[in-house]
């Protein structure tokens, strides 16, 4: 594991340290001025409630969390472990393309290029989400098992077993890194590897990792492990429809630069393997799997395109590879990048959103004055004798109000779609027939009403006002309904 730690070319790289440096403050200065996001707060609380696991995901990004979130007790210190994880990530990105494609000297900036010009994986380096550990120890995995791919014997197979833990505590997606492994056996003939007994220790020390996973989920009833056999696959029928609504929120999200280069990598590669450079193939090891788990998957249900992202941060050496030779193609990406970073400032500084669909400010603009108004509202109901739980209008609403309400005496905060989330496991289940009040969002909840929409008998409109950033409407409002005879058992 030493050349983690010394490389004599990693240390003399002061362009690329000095450009982390002031990557770190433009994302500190980000971190004070963006409110957090739905799953920014949701991976606050694993930190705040730490468990050995959650329903929703593996631990390791609620402990990465804890000691920040509960040390520190702010906003601003939940980004810090994606801060210093994203640096990192760039990093150890950095060095793996220099050392598979050797023979381009510039392939390291172009690497970082790619990815700071990619909106949704810029993004990732900011934001707590479980995708951002995977990533990073996939890529030290990369590098690991580049060392080791011609030695007949696997030195340090221990190394591996803590890599792969690691990344199975960090998101269930991580077994295709078993995939993998078991690719670079057979394309490269380790065959002796399998019957080295190291290799089954690091086998065993994997799950021995995981050891915290199996027991929250065996106190639980298997709930994670259900969740996610379900999770991806809501229709019985897999739909050109649905992939392609999925494609298209990626070729946005990394931009459509990066989006068509790699789809044109991907048939190259598929006609011509052996033509490609050796350190491609060896990236493709590890792209393909997860992008043919997320392509199957979004034929089901359309995917989130941060749920690949592994796969595209592993595809960034290939692509800068092969877009150097392209270099108009990598100044369209970055026009792209830099128009979204444009967008980004104008309207962090109040510029009207210029397009129909959800302006991305409703998922940070309010949170906390709404969830303060809904504590509020609990508080002066219970002075007048009439009890009620606090609820938010779905499942991913959540989040927000039960993190800002965390230091009250009653910080519990439910669902009222009645889905079984994590919140169910940190606050218990409701009976039916519950009384509550309701945080709604005429645009994340739709312009009903709570009753309207089944989830209660009947509702009273306490309170309601617009949804603002820096003092600009931005067409959707908050609203707080006392509603009567919760209807848990309808909405699963």
């Amino acid at each position: 594991m030493a050349f983690l730690f010394y490389n004599r070319r990693m240390i003399a790289s002061r362009h690329l340290f000095l450009l982390l440096v002031g990557l770190l403050g433009l994302h500190l200065w980000l971190n004070g001025l963006i409110p957090l996001g739905v799953d920014e707060a949701h991976y606050a609380l694993y930190g705040w409630y730490p468990d050995w696991s959650y329903f929703d995901h593996p631990p390791l990004i609620g402990w990465l969390e804890w000691p920040f979130v509960r040390g520190l007790d702010a906003d601003w210190a939940v980004r810090l472990p994606a801060i210093m994880l994203g640096l990192a990530l760039l990093w150890q990105l950095v060095r793996l393309a220099e050392t598979l494609f050797p023979q381009t000297p510039t392939i390291g900036g172009w690497v970082l290029f790619l990815a700071l010009f990619s909106p949704l994986l810029h993004g990732l380096t900011l934001s707590p989400l479980p995708d951002l550990p995977l990533a990073l120890v996939t890529v030290v995995l990369a590098r690991w098992l580049w060392r080791h791919r011609h030695d007949e014997r696997l030195r340090q197979p221990w190394v591996l077993g803590v890599l792969l833990g690691l990344a199975a505590l960090s998101k269930y997606t991580a077994i295709t890194l078993v995939v993998t492994v078991l690719l670079v056996i057979v394309l490269y003939g380790r065959w002796r590897w399998l019957a080295q007994p190291g290799l089954w220790g690091a086998a065993g020390l994997t799950l021995a990792m995981l050891a915290p996973v199996l027991w929250w989920n065996l106190q639980h009833d298997w709930a994670s492990f259900l969740y996610q056999l379900h999770h991806g696959t809501r229709h019985a029928d897999w739909s050109l429809r649905r992939f392609a609504i999925s494609q298209g929120r990626q070729l946005g999200a990394y931009g459509p630069v990066l989006y068509l280069a790699a789809l044109a990598v991907l048939g190259w590669a598929l006609l011509r393997w052996r033509r490609l450079p050796e350190g491609g193939r060896f990236t493709l090891l590890f792209a393909l799997p997860v992008l043919a788990l997320f392509g199957w998957s979004a034929g089901h249900e359309p995917i989130l395109p941060h749920w690949p992202a592994v796969g595209w941060w592993l595809l960034l050496p290939l692509l800068a590879w092969w877009l150097a030779a392209r270099r108009w193609a990598l100044w369209l990406h970055g026009l792209y990048g830099g128009l979204a970073w444009v967008g980004v400032a104008a309207l962090l500084a109040g510029a009207a959103w210029p397009f129909k669909g959800l302006d991305p400010r409703l998922e940070i603009a309010g949170w906390q004055d709404a969830s303060m108004r809904l504590e509020r509202w609990q508080a002066q109901l219970a002075r007048q004798g009439i009890e009620v739980r606090k609820f938010s209008g779905n499942w991913s609403l959540v989040s927000r109000p039960a993190w800002y309400l965390r230091h009250r005496a009653d910080p519990a905060v439910f669902s009222a779609d009645g889905r079984r989330t994590q919140f169910d496991f940190w606050f218990g289940r409701l009976p039916q027939g519950t009384d509550g009040v309701v945080l709604w969002h005429t645009y994340f909840n739709d312009a009903g009403t709570p009753a309207g929409r089944g989830l209660f008998e009947h509702c009273r409109l306490l309170e309601h006002w617009p949804a603002r950033w820096q003092e600009q409407t931005l067409g959707a409002e908050f609203r707080i309904y006392h509603c009567h005879n919760w209807r848990r058992g309808r909405h699963h």
